[in-house]
């Protein structure tokens, strides 16, 4: 982890902070099959933030890796690069100003249920309470994280958030998504995500995730809505050195424009990385 400031004339100084990883894997085969195998990997997380003396940030989060191996095996080729990109984007966030944006590839604080868009997402906040937003964009490739055009992705977002994290804070977050491939339907749901901070003392938090299904998606699901996500969370600090939580987790598969034609969902592992919670934002 590091962190540097860079003096831009009269302006607050810019701040980069991050990490990168770098790791090398190897097997060796000692037997005649020859299967020895390298792995090299690198991860990048970085962050920059008051850009041009003002209120931009970017952010950069990567993952990349290259397989080296003595001989083909089945479908995997000898060498071969697998790169992931979960986040290239530009943010303005102004305290001051009741409009802000994120473009790129994002996974938004306030849509972060949503799934990662390469897009734009525009805020604005009304009052000291409430923020809304409008979300449109394209929706990377589930598997390889690759940019493509094939499915688009909208959506709409309410907020309220209530308080401070050294005293009482309650968040809660209700937003509609809709995917499409063309004019045919992927997904549509509804996302919900709450919380409730009592300083150092306690915190609840949940999420979930109720999908709308239409045309196709009612015929698959065999019904007109489905509760494919449910997630609670509490924890509570008993002494200094004490702390106890609960969990609950219901989330699942769910069909899409690319698994329609799965006859069971649940013989199948999808997923889609999560956006780690950002201290400095």
């Amino acid at each position: 982890m590091y962190k540097r400031q860079q003096e831009a004339g009269s302006a607050e100084p810019v701040e980069l902070h991050g990490s990168i990883a770098v790791s090398w894997y190897r097997f060796d085969d000692a037997k005649d099959t020859e299967l020895d195998y390298d792995r090299p990997a690198m991860r990048l997380n970085l962050k920059a933030r008051r850009l041009f003396g003002s209120h931009l940030s970017a952010r950069v989060r990567v993952r990349t890796r290259y397989d080296d191996r003595a001989q083909a095996i089945g479908t995997a080729p000898e060498t071969e690069w697998r790169n992931r990109v979960y986040e290239v984007s530009m943010t303005y966030d102004n305290p001051d100003s009741p409009f802000g944006f994120e473009a790129g590839r994002i996974v938004s604080r306030d849509m972060g249920g949503v799934g990662y868009t390469d897009g734009v997402l525009l805020t604005q906040k009304i009052g000291d309470s409430w923020r809304v937003g409008a979300l449109a964009g394209t929706r990377p490739h589930w598997e390889t994280s690759d940019f493509q055009t094939d499915i688009t992705k909208y959506g709409a977002f309410v907020g309220f958030e209530s308080g401070d994290r050294t005293g009482k804070r309650f968040e809660i977050r209700l937003a509609g998504v809709g995917e499409y491939h063309e004019s045919t339907l992927s997904r549509e749901f509804l996302y919900v995500r709450s919380s409730y901070y009592h300083g150092r003392l306690f915190d609840v938090r949940g999420s979930a995730q109720l999908d709308v299904n239409r045309a196709w998606r009612e015929d698959k699901a065999g019904e007109s809505v489905t509760l494919s996500a449910l997630f609670l969370r509490g924890r509570y600090r008993v002494s200094e050195t004490i702390t106890l939580g609960a969990g609950y987790d219901t989330r699942e598969n769910y069909y899409s424009y690319e698994t329609r034609s799965v006859p069971d969902l649940s013989l199948i592992h999808i997923s889609e990385p999560t956006r780690r919670r950002d201290s400095s934002r």
